[in-house]
């Protein structure tokens, strides 16, 4: 969707859009960059990662299952199998995301916003860049995602709470002329038989 084609009407609207371009900015460096792809590789040479719930939580974001992400029967973050998955799909899949609009899609419990909040609250950037500066970026496009995500739906909730409130006070505007129409009807009939009781 282009920016001209729906102009933001408010601040926050401007903000959810600057920030959708942003992140699609920075997964664009993931894919045309030479510098960001030999990085990526770097990064799926680790043998192990600190941080390892924030990449389960932006595995989960792009709609990833947990069979690839998480040992079996368990919900701990197996690096081994995940970082197969950093590849030119998982590249595709940070351009694609869509921050804006409703979803249509069915989510599994912890591919859900809240969850992936949860699970990477308290993990703070500077630490994840110190560890690594690949795994910093992925990590500050997942919180950018997350909060351009939650800014949305917060706006969408707004709008349309603020479009029922419209509606339901035309609504009751309509009913009370509608109401008033009917008494003055009835007082000018009333009149209109009492000034004309002789001739009727």
């Amino acid at each position: 969707m282009n920016l001209l084609e729906t102009p933001p009407v408010d601040d926050d609207d401007r903000t959810i859009w600057s920030n959708k371009y942003r992140l699609q900015f920075q997964a664009q460096l993931f894919l045309e960059e030479d510098k960001f792809q030999p990085r990526l590789e770097e990064l799926k040479s680790l043998k192990v990662i600190k941080y390892g719930r924030f990449m389960q939580s932006l595995f989960y974001l792009l709609g990833y299952t947990k069979d690839k992400i998480v040992e079996p029967g368990t919900q701990k973050f197996f690096w081994k199998s995940a970082k197969t998955l950093l590849d030119e799909e998982f590249v595709q899949k940070l351009l694609n995301f869509e921050t804006m609009g409703p979803k249509t899609e069915d989510f599994l419990s912890y591919q859900q916003l809240n969850f992936i909040e949860r699970n990477i609250s308290g993990i703070v950037p500077a630490d994840v860049d110190e560890f690594n500066m690949t795994l910093g970026r992925l990590f500050k496009w997942l919180i950018l995602a997350v909060e351009n995500r939650r800014n949305n739906i917060i706006r969408r909730k707004a709008l349309i709470a603020k479009d029922r409130d419209e509606r339901d006070s035309k609504i009751k505007a309509q009913e009370e002329r509608a109401k008033a129409r009917d008494a003055a009807i009835e007082a000018a009939r009333a009149a209109f038989l009492e000034e004309n009781k002789d001739a009727i």
